[in-house]
């Protein structure tokens, strides 16, 4: 009898072990618990990602070419972005249990979307036979991580990963709208609204610098390699929004022509509308370059808003590069004395006699 007792009693403490062995795990770190569990396996196949805030909607749609942002007309995703966002998702485990309780949801920034205050960032992807659907809140501050919720549900829970998430469209664009060296630039010719040419600059054999064709007799450029600013124009030039071309747009537009060494000329039209600066790009070539005709018809098909340094470098004049006038000069002796100043003293003389 005794025997049976204590058999009974230890099977009853072994499952208040295993109980409580299972309610420590429940509440403690789920190290092999990922946040999408078939997300890795279907990251080829997505063919949509969807990021929703209560002030916004931005969609990205995998087409051949690669993602693009639907709300800027497909305009390319930058990738290193779209990559770190899905490398997050795809890797991202639930470490930690945090609140359950709706109340407390929007302290985490995990509110359901309706509500304005507090609201989750809505993330959702969806391919032909998968879709993930996550709502990512605040992160951890000094831990790496965000706190994220699924919709329908109260747990809240903490991730071993950052999940790092732009609020914006524009700000998943590519930036990059061109980038050409310097040294591959041979000529720049800038033009007016007028057509009239302001700066003509060139290479000369045997000259370190551009040479400016058209300095004004008497005037110096403010340094030697000034001019060599106008062919770094090209480099790396970045935008902050982009829209479909608009022809209207650059009825009354500033150009500057940039011949390239291997002979294509790059085009690039400045205006300002409503206080935003806008360029837009072309490219013709006369010989055959890798991958020419693809950037060609990227760049006829946008209109790029730029910053103000950006429009900047495509606006210059000629006085912008030249040197102060000297101020030491004498006059010439032809010239009659100013106003202001006190006639030289001469000696009298006797009016001569009548003839």
């Amino acid at each position: 009898m005794n025997r049976n007792r204590i058999l009974l009693l230890g099977i009853a403490v072994l499952s208040m072990l295993m109980l409580a062995w299972q309610q420590s795990r429940d509440d403690s770190t789920l190290d092999d618990e990922l946040l999408f569990p078939g997300l890795k396996e279907n990251l080829d196949q997505l063919e949509r990602v969807e990021i929703k805030t209560a002030g916004e909607s931005i969609t990205f749609v995998h087409e051949d070419k690669g993602w693009g942002v639907a709300e800027k007309d497909l305009y390319p995703v930058k990738f290193s972005s779209m990559a770190k966002l899905l490398e997050s998702l795809s890797k991202a485990k639930l470490i930690e249990k945090k609140t359950a309780k709706p109340e407390n949801f929007s302290t985490l920034a995990l509110a359901d979307m309706g509500e304005e205050a507090g609201s989750g960032t809505l993330v959702s992807g969806f391919a032909a036979d998968y879709s993930f659907t996550i709502l990512v809140g605040k992160s951890a501050g000094n831990r790496n991580g965000n706190f994220v919720r699924r919709p329908q549900e109260n747990q809240t829970w903490l991730t071993d990963k950052s999940i790092d998430l732009e609020k914006s469209a524009s700000a998943w664009l590519d930036p990059v709208i061109i980038n050409i060296d310097s040294d591959q630039v041979d000529k720049v010719v800038l033009f007016d609204a007028s057509g009239a040419v302001q700066v003509s600059a060139e290479r000369v054999e045997g000259q370190e610098n551009l040479v400016v064709q058209n300095l004004p007799p008497g005037r110096s450029l403010s340094y030697p390699s000034v001019a060599n600013e106008l062919a770094r124009s090209l480099v790396n030039v970045r935008l902050t929004d982009v829209s479909p071309h608009d022809t209207n747009k650059w009825l009354s537009s500033q150009q500057a022509e940039y011949h390239l060494t291997d002979s294509r000329v790059i085009t690039a039209s400045a205006v300002e509308l409503e206080e935003k600066k806008w360029l837009h790009v072309s490219m013709s070539s006369q010989a055959e370059v890798e991958n020419s005709t693809v950037l060609e018809q990227h760049l006829a098909n946008w209109d790029y808003q730029v910053a103000d340094h950006v429009f900047n470098d495509f606006t210059k004049n000629l006085e912008d590069m030249l040197a102060e006038p000297s101020a030491d000069k004498e006059p010439s002796a032809d010239k009659e004395p100013s106003a202001d100043k006190e006639p030289s003293a001469v000696p009298n003389r006797e009016p001569s006699a009548a003839p």
